[in-house]
């Protein structure tokens, strides 16, 4: 909900810029930004005009299991906050929050062009959820699973074409 609520704050401050076409504003979120873009864009249909995601997930509670071990998440609760792996320390709030949100329900009320990229050796989120997520989208949408990229596209080759193609897709739908 937090990062919700700063993602509207950073386009109320863009949208005040003079130069600023507040109707051609993209949005490309990665990981868990990914999903909190998609979020945001199915709560502000009007805000957004065009989305890209980087290794959404379709379920946000795998999110946790997909960094965390259980005797982890078992400690976390237990404590009542946990270091995460950039040493933010994150709270409990987070497990109850995260219960809130469906990313299937919000990929049904993108009203963008929507652009899913996922990395076919994605070992932290699999890439059977960006099929999942496009499978529930409306249309425009397209979907690109890079053939033995990772999550952070750390192959110098594998992050060159995810920026060719992000670049393009942002290109096209934010002309006009």
């Amino acid at each position: 909900t937090k990062m919700i609520e700063d993602l509207n704050a950073a386009f109320e401050f863009v949208e005040k810029i003079e130069q600023t076409n507040a109707k051609k504003i993209g949005l490309v979120g990665h990981s868990f930004g990914a999903d909190v873009s998609l979020l945001f864009a199915a709560q502000n249909p009007k805000k957004v005009a065009s989305l890209v995601t980087i290794g959404a997930r379709a379920h946000l509670d795998m999110f946790l299991s997909s960094y965390f071990t259980e005797y982890q998440l078992r400690e976390w609760k237990r404590r009542g906050w946990i270091q995460f792996h950039d040493f933010r320390e994150l709270s409990t709030d987070i497990l109850a929050d995260i219960k809130k949100y469906d990313a299937i329900e919000a990929v049904k009320n993108i009203k963008c062009p929507l652009f899913i990229i996922h990395g076919q050796d994605d070992t932290t989120t699999p890439f059977q959820d960006a099929r999942e997520l496009f499978n529930h989208a409306n249309e425009p949408k397209k979907l690109d699973i890079i053939e033995m990229a990772d999550h952070n596209f750390t192959n110098t080759e594998h992050r060159n074409y995810l920026f060719d193609i992000l670049i393009d897709w942002l290109v096209r739908t934010l002309r006009g």
